[in-house]
């Protein structure tokens, strides 16, 4: 991940590092945290902590924000899971193709790589930015 500045950290790697430090927290439908998060909810949370105001739902998170074409550490990554042309996933981009999510209640947030992994490249759809 890339600071701007000599030892400064941008809004997009606090974002980045907030996901971070949530691996392991438990996911529940509607939580928003900070010690349990559905997948929304723990974008919009990483968000807030780091300083970054963005909308609560999914739908408005997906509608907001800059388009990127390559996702960044604190970009928000959204995908179609269930192949019915509408987003309905998210998760918080830690950079090097890899992301942080919440899978589904009663599991556990966590990391995975989206860019290169069969499972994730055909859901994906696009990436925003909150962040300057």
């Amino acid at each position: 991940m890339k600071g701007k500045g000599k030892g400064k950290k941008n809004k997009g790697m606090k974002i980045a590092e907030e996901a971070t430090n949530k691996i392991d927290c438990v996911t529940k439908l509607g939580a928003k945290g900070p010690f349990e998060f559905d997948n929304c909810g723990l974008s919009y949370y990483c968000c807030s902590t780091a300083g970054v105001t963005i909308p609560e739902s999914l739908k408005e998170q997906a509608e907001g924000g800059k388009a990127v074409d390559k996702p960044e550490a604190g970009d928000l990554v959204f995908f179609d899971t269930i192949g019915k042309g509408e987003i309905n996933y998210v998760g918080v981009c830690v950079g090097n193709g890899k992301m942080v999510h919440a899978p589904g209640s009663g599991k556990m947030v966590k990391e995975a790589e989206f860019v290169n992994n069969t499972y994730w490249v055909p859901k994906f759809k696009f990436a925003k930015r909150y962040w300057s």
